[in-house]
């Protein structure tokens, strides 16, 4: 598989660029007037100096400019678009912790642990970063290594009265999965997002996958599944 960092390494080296580049034209800035304010009115630095300073000063920001351009370009010439539009349609699973309240008001998480835990604990978090449900799996089945899931009813809150407040549909939460092992040290986990890819598109030099409504990068996809053949209502038994 075509690997879309390129691109998003790209693209942060050129914010890193842009960052010391804006640093680089304050202090320009402020030398330049400094020496304004300060030079020997009976004998005036040579305004071409000046200009010449500038013009190099826009070209650095112009080159910047042409290698976004050219980022943009690695995205779509490596592979990295092609290979996405092949994926519209298919089953795409992916490293995200992300997931979209569905149509039926739930959402499902997979995740995954690198060894036998004793003790696992699962936050979901909304947008704002704050913690709206904690879930603490019992049995040794739920803290055993491998592929794990858990599906949200999307209750936020109950009442005294038992009446229950529901996250709204298309809104976005993060789960957090925390496990300790036998001896207390901490267990690896990594939480995947599943779903259809939708749409395709370059962004910031990198091909993006939209999968249940969520953008992800090309680079977090993990695995690919056709998706099941509709049943054929003629067929006999």
């Amino acid at each position: 598989m075509v690997d879309a960092v390129s691109g998003s390494t790209i693209a942060g080296r050129q914010q890193n660029s842009r960052n010391t580049l804006a640093s680089s034209q304050e202090t320009f800035l402020a030398l330049l007037t400094t020496q304004l304010k300060n030079q020997d009115p009976l004998a005036p630095v040579d305004s071409t100096q000046f200009v010449t300073q500038t013009v190099q000063m826009v070209g650095v920001e112009q080159q910047l400019m042409t290698n976004d351009l050219l980022t943009a370009l690695v995205g779509m010439n490596d592979g990295g678009l092609n290979e996405s539009a092949s994926l519209l349609g298919k089953t795409v699973i992916a490293e995200n912790a992300t997931q979209k309240i569905g149509d039926d008001g739930k959402a499902t998480w997979s995740y995954d642990l690198a060894g036998d835990a004793k003790y696992t604990k699962l936050e979901i978090v909304n947008s704002a970063g704050n913690i709206v449900k904690t879930i603490e799996p019992e049995g040794a089945a739920a803290n055993k290594k491998g592929s794990h899931s858990y599906t949200w009813d999307g209750v936020l809150s109950v009442a005294d009265d038992g009446t229950k407040t529901y996250a709204k549909k298309g809104a976005a939460y993060t789960i957090r999965v925390k496990a300790t092992s036998a001896t207390g040290g901490a267990v690896e986990t990594s939480t995947d997002l599943t779903g259809v890819a939708t749409s395709v598109a370059i962004e910031g030099g990198q091909s993006v996958l939209t999968i249940n409504g969520l953008k992800i990068p090309l680079s977090s996809v993990i695995g690919v599944t056709n998706p099941k053949p509709p049943a054929d209502d003629d067929a006999t038994t």
